[in-house]
């Protein structure tokens, strides 16, 4: 995938669908990926939405009319706001602590016996004859086989 720049573009559409629900969506966009638009709805009872709206780099914004049921602002709140201000905290740098030092271990010379060697076979009892072998290995690793006369 690669980057792209943004292409600016400009697209709209209205739709009645015939039983009173009518749509529509318009928008547009700059070279610098600055959108503004809008969209509405009106269903068959006539509650409309219209949505207006811009989208650049101070974030997304929009303004919303509608005559939908409970919607309507009968009181606005009167309300005041007041935040305390809050002093910052000061922190202080961590304290270093230099790496401890730690004699190595003492290290033993342990004497540890050499390969002893191994020894194995097998026997195969064939109709009418008799297969047998044996293989040894010496302490050296040289592997030799057994023979029985």
């Amino acid at each position: 995938m690669f980057a792209q720049a943004p292409q600016p573009y400009k697209f709209g559409y209205h739709t009645n669908d015939g039983h009173g629900n009518v749509q529509s969506r318009h928008e547009q966009a700059d070279a610098h990926n600055n959108r503004v638009g809008s969209y509405s709805f009106t269903d068959a009872y006539g509650r409309s939405r219209r949505v207006d709206y811009v989208a650049d780099g101070h974030g997304f914004r929009a303004s919303v009319k509608t005559n939908e049921p409970g919607t309507a602002a009968s009181h606005p709140a009167g309300a005041v706001y007041q935040t305390p201000v809050v002093a910052k905290a000061v922190v202080a740098a961590p304290a270093y602590h230099a790496p401890a030092v730690v004699a190595a271990p003492a290290v033993a010379k342990v004497a540890v016996a050499g390969f002893g060697g191994y020894g194995g076979g097998y026997d195969v009892g064939l109709i009418d004859e008799e297969v047998a072998r044996q293989q040894l290995s010496t302490a050296t690793g040289l592997v030799r086989p057994v023979t029985h006369d």
